[in-house]
């Protein structure tokens, strides 16, 4: 298995840390403005700040607005639930022989069954409530070849939204781990 890196903070940071050693965190975001109203502008300007050394990036969000935004930047794209399956296709195609250098995709349309592995890095503007469908986003970064570690940044505020997803995770990933094994 190749290690992820995450990027999270909340008050559950050692909780999560005991529960997924192979990560290393890192303070990304920490707002206590309105989570939905502030994180496009924080996301964009954390993309271009990855962008900026040339590397590829993959954006994941649970809602349209965020990925509408990112996927509006120079040399982006979007995929979405209405995205027709050639478009999806022809995007990430584009995406993968370097002809995109970001692509935004909302979690339900882009979280299973693509290979993004072109990129080292993912961006999760937000996350879903099932941690099964969050790891399915990261995985897209991942191939059978590929020998370089993904990077996964999460984006977490302060905003009781953001804290009650980040405490469900936990609880649910803890119960998967007793339950099934860790993965």
């Amino acid at each position: 298995k190749k290690p992820i890196v995450g990027a999270t903070v909340h008050r559950n940071f050692d909780r999560l840390q005991r529960l997924w050693p192979q990560a290393s965190f890192i303070h990304l975001v920490r707002d206590g403005r309105d989570a939905s109203r502030s994180r496009i502008e924080m996301a964009m300007a954390f993309a271009r700040d990855l962008l900026s050394d040339g590397e590829p990036l993959v954006v994941f969000s649970c809602h349209r607005d965020p990925v509408e935004a990112l996927g509006g930047m120079y040399g982006a794209a979007c995929i979405m639930g209405d995205t027709k399956d050639s478009e999806r296709e022809r995007l990430v195609k584009e995406f993968q022989e370097g002809r995109l250098a970001m692509l935004a995709l909302t979690m339900d349309a882009g979280g299973v069954g693509i290979d993004l592995s072109r990129a080292d890095r993912i961006l999760e503007v937000d996350l879903d409530w099932t941690p099964g469908v969050n790891r399915q986003a990261e995985a897209r970064g991942e191939s059978v070849d590929k020998k370089t570690p993904i990077h996964v940044y999460r984006m977490v505020s302060d905003h009781p939204l953001d804290l009650r997803v980040q405490q469900l995770l936990v609880e649910k990933i803890a119960l998967h781990d007793r339950v099934i094994g860790p993965t």
